[in-house]
């Protein structure tokens, strides 16, 4: 739901650069949504109340909110829409089915020690800080000259 209602409250103005009252909202959201996601699955676990039903509903939410919040991301970024918007897009939703394919099949979600799901969300919740700090035009500054760059 946190992921959602920052969706719906940036739905009218999806193009333009996010303003930076947003970032922080959005940043808060995605915490409360990382840390309640983790939250359900253990006491699932701790109470042996887990079943596969929950388990995909659990990985269906999650699959949303990864297509909200690359979009969102892009257009913090002004992106726009075009090619370099559904590779990313399509990078991260089949990074993500990939990895339920693999719990699927192993039986287990099994994660290295620097992973997406736990270093991702922090890069993402830092990315909206400072995008809030700074302003979105942020990480349109041009730091180097180059003849590939236009000024």
């Amino acid at each position: 739901m946190p992921v959602l209602i920052s969706y719906v409250v940036m739905g009218p103005d999806l193009y333009g650069p996010s303003p930076k009252w947003f970032c922080f909202l959005f940043a808060w959201c995605y915490f409360w949504y990382r840390m309640f996601d983790e939250m359900d699955g253990k006491q699932a676990r701790k109470t042996k109340n887990g079943s596969g039903l929950g388990l995909f509903f659990d990985h269906g939410c999650d699959a949303f909110s990864v297509g909200l919040v690359t979009i969102l991301c892009t257009k913090t970024v002004s992106n726009g829409n075009n090619l370099l918007s559904m590779m990313n897009l399509a990078t991260c939703i089949t990074s993500f089915h990939l990895a339920t394919l693999e719990e699927y099949y192993i039986g287990s979600l099994v994660l290295p020690a620097c992973n997406g799901v736990s270093d991702g969300s922090i890069a993402v919740i830092i990315f909206f800080i400072i995008s809030g700090i700074f302003g979105p035009e942020f990480w349109s500054y041009q730091l180097l000259e180059s003849p590939w760059m236009p000024i």
